[in-house]
């Protein structure tokens, strides 16, 4: 079932009263309305749900081409600054994140060594690993020489971590 048309003016009207332009003409310009699970912004336009910097990135520049995803220059998925916003493919977004270092990410938060609470670097990590796979050492052993949990151990081990 389509979803209620308010009409275009009016879904205007709440898009814009909803974006944060205090960053001014080049800053961020940030949704400070509803959010789903990645952080990224939604609205109501024309009777449809759109992710807000892609209805910011249709209404500034152009239609979105088929097949495009609307990617952040900023990386930051509230904003719908026309400016930091820009179409490319799923492989355009692996090698931003690439060129920006952001890879190695689960959901935003830095993971391995890149993650500022980290204890162990990626080669320890290595290195742990091919020591237990060879044989002749315990998790316990490895824990209590890395100083971490044994618990921990076990996850690397297994490749949860």
């Amino acid at each position: 079932m389509p979803r209620h048309k308010r009409g275009i003016q009016e879904d205007l009207r709440i898009f814009w009263s909803q974006v944060d332009k205090s960053a001014g003409e080049d800053g961020c310009w940030l949704w400070t309305g509803k959010t789903d699970s990645k952080g990224y912004g939604y609205t109501q336009y024309d009777g449809k749900r759109w992710r807000v910097h892609r209805l910011s990135y249709a209404l500034h520049k152009r239609p979105i081409p088929d097949g495009k995803d609307i990617l952040h220059t900023c990386d930051t998925p509230r904003c719908i600054q026309p400016l930091h916003v820009w179409p490319g493919t799923q492989q355009d977004n692996i090698a931003d994140m690439d060129a920006k270092g952001r890879r190695g990410t689960i959901k935003g938060q830095r993971v391995g060594e890149k993650n500022p609470l980290a204890k162990l670097t990626d080669a320890q990590v290595a290195e742990m690993r091919s020591r237990y796979l060879a044989g002749g050492v315990m998790q316990k052993d490895l824990a209590t020489e890395y100083g971490v949990v044994p618990s921990a151990i076990s996850h690397i081990i297994r490749g949860y971590r």
